[in-house]
């Protein structure tokens, strides 16, 4: 036993090590324990319009965010105010990593945007190629996961970077899909918006709801590898 115990404990601080979350370059982490209090570095506190607390991955309760958007019109969402951290430039990389829960597809869903509209980054459910796809959109460039990739009522973990000219989105920590940024310069209006999208020439100017649960919301200043 005696020999036993040092190379279990071994083993166990392996394991940590290797499925903690990293902290380095970390910028914004919203654990969405029912509100949206940022626990990372900056503080950048977001406001609740309508969502509602609920269980995660786990079935723990008051541990996510529920979203019930069934028409286009968002009537639960929330936003975090403009903050320079988030504001990510023309060569600038990044991660948004998150988990997400879809439960139903009645419209497209908007999960992130930070000025989607005005070329910042944007993550949605979107069915262009004639299936429901998540989409990652940065700089007016999109990419979208393969079909199948996030089923309803599965829970999963995305992990969205931008590195250099390059767009991907990771799935459950497996590389799905690749792309390529837009071209056009960000600009940074307006708060972000959880659970919707937004474009400030419509009234109300939320849209596409989600319709699902998201938790543990982190945004990194670096591209994460995988």
């Amino acid at each position: 036993m005696k020999k036993f115990l040092p190379a279990l404990m071994a083993a166990l601080f392996v394991y940590i090590a290797a499925t903690a979350q990293p902290t380095a370059g970390l910028m914004a982490y919203w654990r969405m324990d029912g509100n949206y209090v940022d626990a990372g570095p900056n503080f950048i506190n977001g406001t609740n319009a309508g969502s509602t607390a609920t269980t995660n991955n786990k079935s723990v309760a008051n541990t996510a965010m529920a979203f019930a958007n069934p028409s286009s019109t968002v009537v639960q969402y929330a936003t975090h105010p403009v903050n320079a951290n988030l504001n990510f430039g023309t060569n600038q990389d990044f991660t948004i990593d998150f988990s997400v829960l879809v439960t139903s597809y009645p419209h497209p869903n908007g999960i992130y945007d930070n000025n989607l509209n005005y070329s910042g980054p944007g993550i949605f459910m979107w069915n262009t190629n004639g299936f429901p796809q998540l989409q990652f959109n940065f700089k007016n460039g999109s990419v979208g996961t393969t079909n199948g990739a996030l089923p309803i009522n599965v829970w999963k973990h995305v992990a969205c970077v931008r590195a250099g000219a390059v767009t991907r989105i990771y799935v459950n920590g497996v590389l799905n899909v690749t792309g390529a940024p837009g071209t056009t310069a960000p600009v940074y209006s307006f708060p972000a918006r959880f659970g919707s999208m937004f474009y400030n020439g419509f009234s109300p100017p939320q849209y596409n709801g989600h319709n699902g649960k998201i938790d543990e919301f982190r945004i990194y200043n670096r591209a994460l590898t995988p």
